[in-house]
C-alpha cells in the first residue's frame, strides 16, 4: 500500500526481546515522523534486531540461552592463546 516501515530492536532483557513496527509517515531531507505500529515479541530467543527480507527469502537474527558445562573453556583458551 505505499508504505515504508522500519524495525528496531526493543533492548530489554539480556540483549533485545522482540522488534518494534514503526511505519514512517514523514521522510525528507528536514523532516522524519514515524507512527509506532505493533511490537513482535519472542519467549523462546533473545536479541532479534535484523529482519531482511529478498524475493521469496526472509531471514532474522537471534541467540538462544543454552546451557554448557564447556562455556567456560571456550572462554578461556582463547585469552591465554593470546597471552602466550
Amino acid at each position: 500500500n505505499n508504505k515504508i516501515y522500519r524495525l528496531g530492536q526493543i533492548n530489554t532483557g539480556e540483549y533485545g526481546n522482540g522488534l518494534s513496527v514503526q511505519e514512517i509517515t514523514e521522510i525528507s531531507s528536514s523532516d522524519y515522523e514515524e507512527k509506532f505500529i505493533k511490537e513482535i515479541k519472542f519467549d523462546t530467543v533473545s536479541g532479534p534486531h535484523t529482519l531482511d527480507t529478498f524475493e521469496e527469502e526472509t531471514v532474522m537474527d537471534f541467540y538462544e540461552t543454552k546451557f554448557s558445562f564447556f562455556a567456560w573453556y571456550r572462554r578461556l583458551v582463547p585469552l591465554l592463546l593470546k597471552r602466550f
